[in-house]
């Protein structure tokens, strides 16, 4: 997310990215390091992990969820983003995210480990309020094929027909 960030920063001078989280020291001496090599220290912000009713509270005020993993098995942050109103751009990584979000309908997916078309994407969605908003809409929407209620009526249907 830091060299993404990097390829935009120009163009959002009053957004601010969070990076939430507890990795071990050394690399998150090594992200600081890169933070500060790039110049991205007023806006990008690396922050301890929190509570999660406490995350739940700062993702309702906030538009966009950026996730940059290679690799996922099902993000439920991705849900949880959904759920708050935020707009989930995300690599199309092995297995989970395709799995919630339909592209440029309920979310974003960029091509797997692509930095350049990430920050491409990422830009013209911090542009587009339009799409924003056609994207949060569509996702508070789908995000009910997750509920309990929705989750259970599937497990009463697949037991029922065992």
């Amino acid at each position: 997310m830091i060299d993404i960030w990097n390829q935009i920063k120009e163009n959002h001078k009053d957004w601010n990215v969070y990076l939430y989280g507890n990795g071990n020291n050394e690399l998150r001496e090594k992200f600081q390091q890169r933070i500060n090599e790039l110049n991205l220290k007023n806006n990008f912000h690396l922050l301890p992990s929190i509570e999660n009713n406490k995350l739940l509270e700062i993702m309702s005020k906030s538009k966009i969820y950026a996730l940059t993993s290679y690799s996922e098995c099902f993000p439920v942050i991705i849900l949880e983003a959904m759920s708050k109103g935020m707009v989930v751009i995300s690599y199309d990584c092995p297995n989970g995210p395709r799995n919630i979000i339909d592209n440029n309908t309920n979310g974003i997916l960029v091509q797997n480990g692509e930095k350049v078309l990430f920050a491409k994407e990422l830009d013209k969605l911090i542009n587009d309020e339009n799409k924003q908003k056609f994207i949060r809409e569509n996702a508070l929407i789908d995000i009910e094929n997750f509920s309990k209620k929705a989750i259970m009526e599937k497990w009463f249907l697949l037991v029922n027909n065992l």
